[in-house]
């Protein structure tokens, strides 16, 4: 089978790619990409029967890819780090997945389902559809490369994230020392669920289900869980106050 790997974090990259030719010689890896516009064009020009493939790319979620591409008998192999609840997801939407990080025996034995998988009315596209559906379109985890690691945590522990020039702070429940990502802010933006996720200052965005408190004044301030003060730029206070109403009373 010829094989594309889509994944945009070089070392998870190489290690899959290594991984791939010790422990399954048999498929022929035709090329690789970091991102959906580089997948979109892999695919077109080299018609692979299986894509190993990371949800969360540089410029989006690899759905997206689905929405781009006519090849019906692509097989996918999502690499994730999704918790237990979205992985019933992938299984009930029939996709197959490998969780990270990834073992050389859970590879091996994808492979062997996958080469002895003959599709004849399978539809990929109405699996993505039926993925993203029970998913939410938003991811469970949050991958976050720093200078010396790559880190999953749960989305819904990220109480908000500041700028710091090209790099990234978070600040997360249960964690004293905030994680510095090797990302700018207007990375995670578009990572992060917008449902809960808002912009309230150039620098800062925060987690509206982890304010506890606004306090009142030209554009404001949030309190958060573990008591920062996160200020509110005039220019969005409208918008905050009204995503902030489902939460908690502004007036308080």
């Amino acid at each position: 089978m010829k094989v594309v790997l889509i994944e945009d974090e070089y070392l998870s990259l190489i290690a899959l790619q290594k991984m791939l030719e010790q422990y399954c010689p048999s498929l022929q890896i035709v090329g690789t990409a970091t991102s959906i516009k580089k997948a979109i064009a892999l695919i077109k020009k080299t018609k692979p029967d299986l894509a190993f493939m990371d949800i969360q790319l540089s410029d989006g979620l690899s759905f997206d890819i689905f929405e781009q591409i006519q090849h019906p008998k692509l097989k996918v192999v999502f690499l994730t780090a999704f918790n237990q609840y979205a992985l019933k997801a992938f299984e009930h939407a029939a996709v197959h997945y490998l969780l990270k990080p990834i073992s050389p025996q859970a590879l091996q034995e994808v492979v062997i389902r996958l080469e002895e998988f003959k599709p004849k009315k399978y539809n990929l596209n109405d699996s993505m559809s039926v993925l993203e559906d029970i998913l939410g379109n938003k991811t469970a985890q949050l991958k976050i490369a720093t200078q010396k690691e790559v880190i999953f945590i749960d989305i819904d522990k990220i109480l908000y994230c500041e700028a710091d020039n090209n790099y990234t702070a978070f600040y997360v429940q249960e964690r004293k020392k905030p994680i510095i990502a090797s990302k700018p802010l207007v990375y995670f933006e578009t990572h992060l669920p917008k449902e809960y996720f808002i912009r309230t200052h150039n620098k800062y965005l925060v987690n509206l289900t982890a304010v506890t408190e606004y306090i009142k004044g030209r554009g404001g301030d949030l309190r958060m869980q573990n008591n920062a003060i996160i200020p509110v730029s005039v220019r969005k206070k409208t918008t905050v106050l009204k995503e902030l109403q489902q939460y908690l009373d502004p007036n308080d």
